[in-house]
C-alpha cells in the first residue's frame, strides 16, 4: 500500500489533487471577501460548500474544523458553532475532494481585516518557518531533519519575543521548547486520504505532502515554569495560529 501510494501518478493524480486544491483555494478567496456577513464559524464553512457546490464538488476531504480564541488550539475541534467578535482570528481547515483526490488548506485570518501588532508577530513567525521548510524541499531530503531544523527556527523567533526565561544553545533543549508551542509534526502524506500511506522521511520525486507549522497558546503554558509569564499574557487570547499548504516534491524543489 504505501509504496504504491506514496509516488503520485504525473497524468492522472497529481492533475486531480491540483484541480481539488485550485478550487478550495478559490472557495476560501472568494469568502474572504465577504467574510465580515458571517456570525458564526459555521456561516464560513457553509459558504465554502456553497461556492464548491456550484462547481458540483460535494466531497469534503475530511470534517472541516473553523475555530477562534482557545477553540482553536484544539487541533481537530469538531464544534464550528463559534461565535465571531471583534478581534477574532479565525483558524479554518478545510479541504474537499475532486475525482477521489484530497487537498488539505489552513488558513488563519483576522476577523476584522486586520491583524493587531501581537497576532501579525506570531502570524509572521508561522510564516515565515512554512516559506522554510518549502524552500528547502527536493527530493532526497530527510525530512525529520528539516523537520527539527525548522523547529530550531521556531524556537530563536519566539525566544526573541522573551516568551522563555533562559536562551538556550543545545539542539535538543531548543526543540523541545519548540514542541510546547507547536504541538503537531509539520506535515503528512495527501492523497485518496488525507492523511495518506507513505514513508514521509525520505522524500521523493512526485509524493505530494502538507507544510503545516502552527503556533498554540494553550492552557498548559501557564504552569510551565520554563515560559515568561508575563510576555505569554501579551499573546495568550490569539489561541491558535497554523499556515499549511499542500505541495508536491519535485526533482530540485517543491511546487504549492
Amino acid at each position: 500500500c504505501s509504496k504504491s501510494r506514496q509516488i503520485k501518478n504525473i497524468n492522472f493524480e497529481i492533475p486531480n489533487i491540483l484541480m481539488a486544491c485550485r478550487k478550495k483555494s478559490q472557495a476560501i478567496k472568494d469568502t474572504l471577501k465577504t467574510l465580515k456577513k458571517y456570525k458564526y464559524c459555521y456561516d464560513i464553512i457553509n459558504n465554502i460548500k456553497c461556492l464548491l457546490g456550484k462547481d458540483n464538488i460535494t466531497e469534503m476531504a475530511y470534517h472541516p474544523i473553523c475555530t477562534v480564541r482557545e477553540h482553536s488550539t484544539n487541533l481537530h475541534n469538531p464544534n464550528s458553532n463559534f461565535e465571531l467578535k471583534k478581534g477574532d482570528l479565525i483558524l479554518l481547515d478545510i479541504g474537499c475532494k475532486y475525482n477521489g483526490y484530497c487537498s488539505d488548506i489552513t488558513r488563519t485570518f483576522p476577523y476584522s481585516g486586520k491583524f493587531t501588532k501581537e497576532q501579525s508577530l506570531i502570524y509572521n513567525i508561522v510564516l515565515k518557518v512554512n516559506k522554510y521548510v518549502i524552500k528547502n524541499l527536493k527530493e532526497g531530503i530527510n525530512f525529520g531533519k528539516l523537520e527539527n531544523d525548522s523547529l530550531k527556527l521556531l524556537y530563536l523567533e519566539l525566544e526573541k519575543l522573551g516568551l522563555f526565561l533562559k536562551k538556550i544553545d543545545d539542539e535538543n533543549k531548543m526543540i523541545n521548547l519548540a514542541e510546547k508551542f507547536m504541538t503537531h509534526s509539520i506535515s503528512h502524506m495527501v492523497g485518496i486520504e488525507v492523511h495518506d500511506c507513505g514513508d514521509i522521511n525520505s522524500l521523493k520525486e512526485g509524493m505530494v505532502i502538507t507544510v503545516e507549522p502552527g503556533i498554540y497558546f494553550n492552557k498548559k503554558l501557564k504552569s510551565d515554569k520554563t515560559i515568561n509569564q508575563k510576555e505569554l499574557n501579551k499573546y495568550f487570547n490569539i489561541g491558535g495560529i497554523r499556515i499549511e499548504d499542500t505541495v508536491l516534491i519535485t526533482k530540485n524543489g517543491s511546487k504549492i
